[in-house]
């Protein structure tokens, strides 16, 4: 089996080396300059499949190659042991890559050459300036542009599906057409200068450097349809706001940020005028606008799961690119309105995360419609001094509540539902609002001020740490709601008329400061009952767990007889414990 196998190798190897061998011709110069003349070539005029190779050892005769029908390779090597110099003037099809070494020149006249391979040139390129002006296609998957030397093209396209990747500067001394993606590659990056860039619909100009002027020093022609693309993963990147962008594509690593105001991207289709900010990167208008023109309705605004999108503008309107059709955050987005001294509007939206920010004074925030977070919503101080926002609507918010230090939430008259943990190290103001915690298994915490008005609990197993919570208003659970409060926290009730209900409260302390509270809950404390205002229990129990509790205070109480009858067990229990004498 072993001999088999070794003899199948061996085969296999010579097949390899006979074939290669078969697809390589090497110029020879022998006849005369014609590249379709079979007696120039060691193994005949090269096919598409062959490579053809000039200047090596075989290149004996007194000719140098010229091209007067249209010709065809697989890769092309100009130069080498011999100095050679090739002519194109008719069409030139290169499926493979072509090397043009040191000491080697490529001529071409007013004709075109076509590649499908990598573009190296490390001696010399020329093209004719003549009408039509020579031009070179690249037309395929993944190609690049490199070599030792800089190269200069009169006209260069990039087919539709094509991308060309720069591995050196070149340069064009007249159009340069992107039907396909052009990447001027990152660390280092490269440019490309003088003449025209076009970017036609579905190409793609990709960005690298600090500017879009970093990589291309050109006259630029966005189509719509277009796309320019900052992706910087080193450097981060200014976006230049000179240009009206059709779509306007945000990736890499590194910020992305405005220092002037877009002009109104591209709306004259309804698929023109997009934006689009990738998994793992940012997009800072900083003080800017970035909205799409009203010509046609339509446009796509996407913030993708990890990616951010900052907002700095205050003023009477909202700083949330505009107009445009389609707006996606996804749930793991990132939403920032970061500003300093002024009001900042919230834009009613379906935010993933929601950052509220300051970068200078007091920051002022509000909403002036309903909007939802289907992730979490996070206040925070930044480099400001303080932070406040205030509830213009309802809102809905499917995860978490961070209230940071310096920060005040104004919950105003409007009803607030909360899914996730409340972490409160801020102030929370609830007006005359109301907050429902409705996420299962969702915990209260924070060393802030919690000063809720009416608050109901729908979800079950929400815990409290040993926080203070102030309620002016009502108190109670719905639904399968269960509260509990851990030792050490006190719940103060406020306010004439209020009710607490519902069932599944476990409190530690309860303290009622002033007013008249009705209580037809079913409620556990493990602490302490306080009353200076009027407590009635008109149809609820209240149970009052463990040992040393007590009930005090000036305030009228008035219980049903189970509670007395609780005591009293719990008395009784007491008693049968001790020791007899």
């Amino acid at each position: 089996m072993r001999i088999f196998i070794r003899l199948y190798i061996i085969v296999m190897s010579l097949l390899c080396f006979i074939k290669q061998g078969f697809s390589q011709t090497s110029w020879t110069g022998a006849v005369s300059t014609s590249w379709s003349a079979s007696g120039n070539w060691t193994a005949g005029v090269p096919t598409i499949t062959q490579n053809a190779i000039i200047g090596d050892a075989s290149f004996t005769g007194a000719f140098q190659p010229t091209i007067a029908v249209n010709a065809e390779c697989a890769n092309l090597t100009i130069g080498g042991a011999v100095a050679s110099t090739l002519t194109v003037n008719k069409l030139l099809t290169i499926s493979g890559n072509l090397t043009i070494n040191s000491g080697a020149t490529l001529s071409q006249g007013n004709t075109n050459i076509v590649i499908r391979g990598n573009w190296i040139n490390s001696g010399t390129y020329t093209a004719i300036n003549s009408v039509p002006l020579p031009t070179v296609f690249f037309a395929a998957t993944n190609q690049t542009i490199g070599g030792s030397n800089v190269s200069t093209f009169r006209n260069l396209t990039v087919n539709p599906g094509s991308t060309v990747l720069l591995g050196i500067n070149i340069n064009i001394t007249s159009n340069l057409l992107v039907s396909g993606t052009i990447d001027p590659s990152e660390s280092p990056t490269y440019q490309v200068s003088g003449g025209n860039i076009t970017v036609t619909s579905g190409g793609v100009a990709k960005v690298n450097a600090s500017t879009f002027g970093g990589n291309y020093s050109t006259t630029v022609i966005l189509n719509e349809g277009s796309i320019v693309e900052y992706g910087s993963n080193t450097t981060a990147q200014s976006i230049n706001a000179s240009y009206t962008y059709s779509t306007l594509k945000i990736s890499g690593s590194t910020v992305k940020s405005l220092s002037s105001g877009l002009p109104a991207l591209n709306s004259t289709t309804a698929s023109a005028g997009n934006i689009f900010v990738t998994a793992g990167s940012t997009f800072d208008l900083s003080s800017f606008s970035a909205d799409r023109g009203t010509s046609v309705v339509g446009g796509i605004l996407s913030i993708a799961n990890n990616a951010t999108l900052i907002m700095g503008g205050v003023g009477g309107t909202s700083p949330f690119p505009a107009n445009f059709a389609t707006v996606s955050l996804s749930l793991g987005s990132t939403v920032e309105y970061k500003s300093g001294a002024g009001t900042q509007i919230i834009s009613p939206q379906t935010y993933g995360n929601l950052v509220l920010s300051c970068t200078s004074g007091t920051a002022t925030k509000t909403s002036a419609s309903a909007f939802t977070i289907a992730g979490n919503f996070t206040t925070t101080v930044g480099t400001g001094t303080a932070l406040n926002f205030t509830a213009g609507a309802n809102i809905a918010i499917d995860g978490n509540v961070t209230l940071g230090t310096s920060t005040t939430f104004n919950a105003e008259s409007f009803t607030h539902t909360i899914k996730g943990n409340w972490a409160n190290n801020g102030t929370f103001t609830g007006s005359t609002s109301t907050v429902n915690l409705a996420g299962s298994g969702t915990a209260m915490s924070g060393s802030g001020t919690n000063n809720f008005n009416n608050l109901t609990v729908s979800g079950f197993g929400i815990t409290a740490t040993n926080n203070a919570i102030n309620i002016s208003g009502d108190f109670g659970t719905s639904g399968p709601g269960t509260f509990v409060h851990a030792s050490g926290g006190t719940v103060t009730m406020t306010g004439a008329s209020k009710t607490i209900d519902g069932s599944g409260i476990t409190l530690n302390n309860l303290t009622i400061s002033s007013g008249f509270r009705t209580s037809t809950a079913t409620l556990t404390l493990t602490g302490n009952l306080s009353a200076t205002g009027t407590l009635t229990c008109s149809s609820g129990t209240i149970s009052m767990s463990g040992l040393s509790n007590s009930i005090s205070g000036a305030g009228a109480k008035s219980f049903l007889l189970y509670i007395l009858w609780v005591m009293l067990s719990l008395l009784l229990q007491l008693v049968l414990r001790l020791p007899a004498h």
